[in-house]
Order: structure tokens, then C-alpha cells, then sequence
């Protein structure tokens, strides 16, 4: 039988998660957060096994016991979460002493055995596959955000040691710092980027218009000059569409892995585009960690008027000196309030305070 521990107060678990820590998914992206974040507990959980693992009960957080673990919790099938998974998943597939998985979330198991069945050749094929029975919401322990496309988990010592929500996937932003979370817990070098972004492979970056325009640079009798027109080419592309940079990038670092007969003057032009192009991921927000101990007493149900103000007190008075953990709250509430579940948290009184912070603390605030 499948068994998953619940909290009796989920929806008061789902905020302390989100207060605990805030994810930027790119650059300049409104924060967001979804699961348990890092230093807290990896419930265990159970998943019905798809593909190798077929109708297998499976604990991934069981099977690890406290060795490194990766989950992939899929939220959304696209195009580019099934490319990033995939990407990301191949190489943890590959480390020793790792358990990794894929957890797909849906209200209809059927229909996602089927369509997993489906699309098996772009799946990992060394890591654990399955469906959470407990549908689109996942694990109740876990407070996951079904508003995100994917929820990527790394732990060790029954532990989450790196947490990514990501909204909109990218290979080229989100599978090196994915992969250097899974290295870290494993206490490996990290890999190099465009090793981990290949996995995908050409297919993950084919825009028609760059293929053709770069093909004849990778003949093994390419030109100098030839090589020279096809990057004159490219670039002008980039001025056109500067959203292909991306692309650029990973097509040059799949031709650089397969090898093959390059050029030397092919070679350096395509090193230059990695480097160039490669899209790095924002550094995340240094996370306060004691903002749970002020956020809770907030939030509680059975939290009396003076109670919570009492606690919105403190919490003010915290923050008054720390404007990034200011900052942090402001952008919390204002993600509650914008998704519509503002009456799930707290009384009436706490709704007041988080309606208030929300306004009181804009991210750019400089104080």
C-alpha cells in the first residue's frame, strides 16, 4: 500500500517553505518557490513505476537512506521541461552513489502511463521513473507549486540541499546549476556546462534558419574563409533575433562534442560562441533563515487578533535593519496575493498584515 506522511496544516507548511527561501528563476523574474527548501527534511514519498520500472512501488527518498538524492518533480510536459529533464537527468544517471528519479503529476495516471510510454526515447534512461499517486499536487508533505513546470530537488542526510522552481525551463540557464547542486552533494567536481547542455543534443536547439547557415562550417573541408562568412552570417542573425544566442550556443556545444572532422578555424569560432552565448544563471538571493521563526506565529489558524499582532511586531522590528529579508517577505506577499489564495493563510488579521507587507516592502527598495 502507498503511504506518503502528511502534516496536519499543509497549507500552513506551504507558506513556511515559501517564506523560508526565495528561488529567482531568471534574472529579473518575480520569485518563486515551490517544496521543501534547502536544510529542510525530504519526506519520504511514494511513486508507481513507469518504463524500466513499471507498476514498481518506489521510495526514492528510502532508496538513497541518506546518500545523495536528485528528484525531478514534472509539473508541466513541454517541449523544453522534457529537454531539460533529460538533459539534466543523463548525467545524474551517470553518478556513482547517486539515486536519481522523475516524478510526472497529473489527474489522470491512464493517460500519463500512455503518453510517458510515448515519448520514451527522450527520457533518461538510467534513473527512476514514475507517477506520484497522489495527482497533480504530488506528495502532501511536500508543498509543491503546480504553478511552476518543473520542482528540482537535490539532498543528502535526508535533506534538501539545493531547490529550483522553475517556471519557464532552460537549458542553457537552468542544467549547469542543476548540475553543479548534484556535484556538490556528491562531492565532485562540477561539470562543465556545454558537457551537460549537449545531452540535449542538436535537436533541443534546432532553429531551421541557424542550422542551415552553420552547416557548411562543420564540413571537415571548410574554408578559412568559409568559416569566416558563416560567423559574419551568424552574427547578423543574432542583430536580427537576438533571442537565438541561446541556440547558438547550444548547437556549438553539441558540435563540439560529437567532434567529428572541425576545422581548427572552426573550432575557435565555435569555442567563442559557447563562451559568448552561453546563458548564465543569475546568482540566487543569499536566503534568510530566520525568517521562519517570525513568519509562523503570523500564520497560525487558531491565532488570536493580539497574537498576531504581537508577532507581525517582532517581525517588523526584525526586518526594519535587514532590507533584503524585507525584500523577501514584500515579494512572498505579493505572490500570494497575486495567485488568489490570500484567505487560505491565517486569520483575517494575518491577511491584513501580509495585504501590508506586501505594499511596505517593494523588492527595489532601497532602505
Amino acid at each position: 500500500m502507498l503511504s506518503v506522511h502528511r502534516f496536519t496544516k499543509p497549507l500552513i507548511l506551504t507558506l513556511l517553505f515559501a517564506m523560508a527561501a526565495v528561488c529567482s528563476v531568471r534574472g529579473e523574474d518575480e520569485a518563486v518557490f515551490s517544496g521543501p527548501q534547502v536544510g529542510e527534511k525530504l519526506a519520504s514519498f511514494e511513486i508507481v513505476g513507469v518504463l524500466h520500472d513499471e507498476n514498481k512501488e518506489i521510495d526514492l527518498v528510502g532508496k538513497a537512506d541518506g546518500k545523495p538524492v536528485a528528484i525531478v518533480f514534472v509539473h508541466g510536459v513541454t517541449r523544453p521541461s522534457i529537454g531539460l529533464l533529460r538533459s539534466v537527468m543523463t548525467y545524474a544517471g551517470k553518478q556513482k552513489g547517486l539515486t536519481a528519479g522523475v516524478v510526472f503529476l497529473t489527474d489522470d495516471v491512464t493517460e500519463m502511463t500512455e503518453r510517458v510510454k510515448r515519448m520514451s526515447r527522450a527520457l533518461p534512461k538510467n534513473v527512476h521513473m514514475g507517477i506520484s499517486p497522489d495527482k497533480q499536487e504530488g506528495p502532501g508533505a511536500y508543498g509543491l507549486n503546480r504553478n511552476v513546470t518543473l520542482t528540482v530537488l537535490v539532498g543528502k542526510g535526508g535533506k534538501v540541499t539545493a531547490n529550483f522552481a522553475i517556471v519557464q525551463p532552460s537549458l542553457q540557464a537552468d542544467a549547469p546549476k542543476i548540475g553543479n547542486a548534484i556535484a556538490a552533494a556528491l562531492g565532485v567536481d562540477p561539470p562543465k556546462a556545454q558537457e551537460i547542455i549537449a545531452v540535449a543534443g542538436m535537436r533541443a536547439a534546432a532553429d531551421p534558419e541557424l542550422v542551415r547557415l552553420v552547416r557548411p562550417m562543420l564540413k571537415k573541408d571548410a574554408t578559412d574563409e568559409q568559416v569566416a562568412e558563416v560567423k559574419q552570417a551568424v552574427e547578423k542573425l543574432i542583430q536580427k533575433r537576438p533571442r537565438v544566442r541561446s541556440a547558438v550556443a547550444q548547437q556549438a556545444s553539441g558540435a563540439l562534442r560529437r567532434g567529428g572532422d572541425l576545422t581548427p578555424a572552426a573550432k575557435k569560432v565555435l569555442n567563442e560562441w559557447v563562451k559568448k552565448y552561453t546563458r548564465r544563471p543569475a546568482p540566487q538571493a543569499e536566503q534568510d533563515p530566520q525568517l521562519r521563526s517570525y513568519l509562523a506565529p503570523v500564520i497560525q489558524k487558531d491565532a488570536t487578533p493580539e497574537q498576531v499582532d504581537a508577532a507581525a511586531k517582532k517581525l517588523e522590528e526584525y526586518v526594519a535593519k535587514k532590507p533584503q529579508s524585507a525584500a523577501q517577505v514584500g515579494q512572498i506577499c505579493r505572490r500570494i496575493i497575486d495567485a488568489g489564495v490570500l484567505a487560505r493563510y491565517g486569520t483575517e488579521r494575518a491577511q491584513e498584515h501580509l495585504k501590508t507587507w506586501a505594499k511596505k516592502y517593494p523588492a527595489d527598495k532601497k532602505r
